[in-house]
């Protein structure tokens, strides 16, 4: 049997000012608040970020049986093939 959902059993969680979680929830918020930046040039920054997250999708396309590798996928890319098959769409 699945247990139902009932939006009804949602609460406002209301921690005390000595809990872990009131601590947590402060450092949250003050980080949000924070600038990001850094030495790293953005053009450098943004090519770095597009490679982890092309390491991220085709790990995650791996979890599911796509046995495409990193090299396959960057070729593929360069040669920019037009019609390129499902293990290379689901990584995209």
């Amino acid at each position: 049997m699945t247990p139902s959902f009932n939006h009804f059993d949602l609460r406002i969680v209301s921690p005390s000012f000595d809990s872990p979680l009131t601590d947590t929830l402060i450092e949250l918020s003050h980080l949000r608040k924070l600038e990001l930046g850094g030495t790293t040039a953005p053009w450098t920054f943004f090519q770095l970020k597009e490679i982890f997250h092309l390491l991220e999708s085709v790990g995650s396309a791996r979890i599911e049986g796509n046995r495409t590798t990193i090299s396959e996928y960057v070729e593929q890319k360069i040669e920019n093939a037009e019609h390129s098959s499902e293990k290379y769409s689901e990584i995209e």
